[in-house]
């Protein structure tokens, strides 16, 4: 676990840009370190499976580490009866949300094996002020579940202009503070019109710690895997006779 926090304190610079750091593959691991331990334990498939989705230009989302230390390209995997979302990292992590928010996390360590938010969802859909209670259940270094509820403050801060890829949203920025026995966190959040939740800042837990998610639209995909192909691109040298 030493091994993730120690990763994402010490990528290079140039792994900043989106995603386009991991040799062969032109996608970053955005929580650098799991790569190894998905191959120690065979993950299924990670690679290929984000590759297929990659083909068929499933919907994206970017996720960047606390920091910016890392970032890359989700890809929506499946959405359930009930609304959940499973987005897939390059790097076989699984990030699950709810309306925009997260609810469960896979391959992580300190993984989110379930959550509760509702409250604040309906404060955030109403655009209102007012205290809600949230419930998670993570699962600790020795792999055992722990529950731990808080008590949130939600605030509405006003309308934002969103700079997204490819165009500006208008928004609503929402801030979530939670007060909880062990610990405290604080979640933002930027609401469109028609109440999509286009860019967040959600805990994950103590090892990856806050991480940006800023959902894509088919333009803004567009723009980010220009940006990616750019990058990618070998440098051109001048020719000398």
């Amino acid at each position: 676990m030493r091994g993730i926090r120690r990763l994402l304190t010490t990528l290079s610079v140039p792994c900043l840009i989106l995603a386009g750091c991991a040799a062969g593959t032109g996608e970053t691991a955005i929580f650098p370190g799991l790569q190894g331990f998905l191959n120690r334990h065979k993950a299924p498939d990670a690679v290929t499976r984000y590759a297929a989705l990659s083909q068929t230009n499933a919907p994206g989302m970017i996720a960047r580490g606390k920091g910016n230390e890392a970032s890359g390209l989700l890809r929506l995997q499946t959405v359930s009866q009930d609304g959940v979302e499973s987005w897939l990292a390059h790097d076989g992590s699984v990030i699950s949300m709810r309306n925009g928010m997260v609810i469960a996390s896979r391959g992580l360590g300190d993984d989110m094996m379930s959550g509760d938010a509702s409250q604040t969802r309906a404060l955030l859909a109403a655009r209102a002020k007012g205290h809600a209670k949230r419930f998670v259940a993570r699962l600790d270094g020795d792999d055992q579940i722990v529950q731990s509820s808080f008590v949130c403050d939600v605030v509405n801060a006003g309308p934002v202009q969103l700079d997204a890829p490819g165009r500006k949203i208008s928004t609503t920025y929402m801030t979530e503070t939670c007060y909880g026995a062990d610990y405290s966190f604080r979640n933002l959040y930027w609401l469109g019109d028609e109440g999509r939740i286009w860019k967040s800042r959600q805990l994950l837990g103590g090892l990856v710690g806050p991480v940006d998610f800023q959902v894509l639209d088919a333009a803004g995909l567009a723009v980010v895997l220009g940006r990616q192909s750019s990058e990618a691109e070998p440098e051109k040298t001048e020719a000398h006779p």
